[in-house]
């Protein structure tokens, strides 16, 4: 590290680039493209995640099945170097932690910025600590339950043993699973920034209060606020944790708060709406446009504010493209072919019952309707579910149904399989329209609406 930080940025995936497969979504990818921001802006800020060795899941598409997950495997040597080791003391055992560097330089400013990844997969751990590294949000929960300690309480001995923590004044918990990192905080000297992302009750992560004394030491213990725990206190909610001992909340808009604060009375929860890094997530033939009209758009992106004076004809010409190397993308990733000229929706997020993937697809004779109207309709799918969720395997098994029994010569629809960083630039600028239905309330932000 050539820098010395004085912000920790803890979240338990980053979205950096396609081939580090240390996220699965939203969050992740909203992490990277923060930290990616800090660099531009000269912001001496240190990210600290998990290193998956399996990454999130590869996404196998089955007509009957809907997803077949497989590891995410990866070799994360060539992404990163290892720069230190520390070992996490618990009440009944020790967690040896190997640290890795992943470092992000700006095109913008020239300047770096680092993630510290935490590996327990060393021989000397536990199986159960072990499989910490194995992968993103892991469906055994004794396993993930390990995430969270190793993510909380790891982050600040990585930092201590790295020598930084005297540096480092302010820490900010970027969702609920770094929650243990404040109670070993001192209160006096840092400053403790804590941001919700979920207005999803399950979204909520809650670890037992035996397991907790099985982990955390006598007088960490003492730190856990009596308004944290659900449950007869046998429950201890750890985005009700954070926001008792966080100097500052927000919510991720203005919605969003309003449900946060519905949800956990009695905090005062600000909000700072999700934003996006624009130079990572626009197309090629978009940013020849941007640089030919609006050339200092990447070190001032406010400006592109000033994006409507650009010709039509020129942005038109600039979509075309993109457009035509998406139609390439998906011949290539599932051998579809769309329709060349067709008006083209996309709708591309995690698999899950409220964000309403078959909306789009309820009313059958409206939506043949519609295609024979305007000369034709392509509707684009991709989104994994969660490990073990069987209703997402569903929405994902369904829309394939579907997809078989319009047979109609005025209609496509396509799911892409294993959907991800790459996969989403060409969608989200390949289509004409991003589609976006979740049920009222139940989405906190959105943001692959703003990179659309």
């Amino acid at each position: 590290m050539n820098y010395t930080p004085h912000l920790a940025y803890i979240c338990m995936e980053f979205g950096v680039q396609p081939e580090v497969k240390t996220y699965s979504g939203g969050l992740g990818i909203l992490a990277g493209d923060t930290m990616k921001g800090y660099a531009d802006m000269g912001i001496a800020a240190v990210g600290i995640g998990i290193l998956y060795k399996n990454g999130y899941l590869s996404q196998e598409l089955d007509d009957t099945q809907g997803q077949i997950n497989h590891p995410q495997e990866w070799d994360h040597t060539q992404y990163m170097e290892k720069v230190g080791h520390t070992s996490l003391p618990l009440a009944e055992e020790t967690v040896e932690i190997d640290i890795w560097e992943y470092q992000y330089t700006s095109p913008v400013s020239g300047q770096s910025v680092s993630i510290l990844y935490l590996d327990t997969d060393l021989p000397e751990n536990s199986e159960l600590f072990r499989k910490v590294s194995y992968e993103l949000y892991a469906a055994d929960k004794e396993v993930f339950n390990r995430q969270l300690v190793v993510l909380g309480l790891g982050s600040w001995f990585a930092l201590e043993a790295l020598g930084l923590t005297e540096h480092v004044s302010t820490f900010h918990l970027n969702e609920s699973h770094s929650g243990l990192l404040a109670m070993v905080l001192d209160q006096d000297s840092t400053q403790v920034v804590f941001t919700t992302h979920t207005p999803l009750k399950g979204g909520h992560t809650r670890l037992p209060v035996e397991f907790l004394h099985s982990m955390c030491t006598h007088n960490q213990c003492l730190q856990i606020p009596e308004a944290s725990l659900e449950e007869d206190g046998n429950i201890v909610n750890l985005t009700a944790l954070a926001l008792e001992l966080a100097d500052y909340s927000n919510a991720v808009s203005e919605k969003h708060k309003e449900v946060s604060e519905h949800m956990f009375p009695g905090h005062e929860i600000d909000y700072v709406t999700n934003g996006i890094h624009i130079p990572t997530w626009v197309s090629e033939p978009m940013r020849t446009v941007f640089d030919d009209y609006i050339p200092s758009w990447e070190q001032t992106p406010q400006i592109l504010r000033y994006a409507e004076t650009i010709p039509l004809e020129k942005i038109r010409a600039a979509h075309a493209q993109s457009r035509a190397a998406l139609h390439a993308k998906i011949q290539e990733s599932c051998g579809q072919d769309l329709l060349p000229d067709a008006f083209t929706i996309g709708f591309a997020r995690r698999a899950t019952e409220y964000k309403r993937a078959t909306l789009v697809l309820s009313n059958p004779d409206q939506l043949l309707a519609m295609a024979h109207d305007h000369g034709g309709l392509n509707i684009v799918f991709a989104g994994k579910a969660y490990h073990e969720d069987p209703v997402g395997r569903e929405i994902i098994q369904r829309i394939m149904e579907l997809d078989k029994q319009y047979s109609d010569p005025y209609l496509r629809i396509a799911y892409l399989p294993d959907y991800d960083m790459d996969l989403a630039k060409y969608l989200i600028s390949g289509v004409d329209v991003w589609l976006n239905t979740p049920q009222l309330s139940y989405e906190a932000s959105g943001t692959s609406g703003m990179k659309a």
